[in-house]
């Protein structure tokens, strides 16, 4: 429908009435909308995914020191890691939040995947 009234807008003909060619501007208009609304949401997509690789890069950084020297403190990290990702598992999202913050375990630990698990699971058990 829209290309038919482009068409008609194209040509120049008397048909595309004033209302036709207010419907296509609405029509345009809305899909700048939508695209803006689309490329908005492709950038926090795209934000958000730049930071998940950050935390990979820090990750296999890790290990590769840990391929150099067998290290106690990647040994306390890897259990802490442990640790926390159960808590999380369980719902301990606050105990485990400060413990990321004190062992500065934050590019090690996927807290904004379970604060969202979280959420989903409390808004399901809310609609029962």
């Amino acid at each position: 429908m829209a290309n038919s009234l482009v068409k008609q807008v194209a040509k120049g003909t008397q048909q595309t009435s004033d209302g036709a060619f207010r419907k296509l501007c609405n029509q345009s208009q809305a899909a700048e909308k939508k695209l803006v609304a689309l490329r908005e949401e492709y950038q926090l997509l795209t934000d958000k995914e730049d930071q998940l690789l950050r935390n990979l890069e820090t990750r296999i950084e890790h290990l590769k020191q840990v391929e150099k020297v067998a290290d106690i403190e990647y040994f306390e990290k890897r259990v802490w890691r442990l640790i926390i990702e159960y808590m999380l598992r369980e719902g301990y999202i606050n105990s485990s939040q400060i413990l990321i913050d004190e062992l500065n375990l934050q590019e090690y630990t996927d807290l904004d995947v379970f604060i969202e698990i979280d959420r989903i699971v409390h808004s399901l058990k809310d609609k029962k």
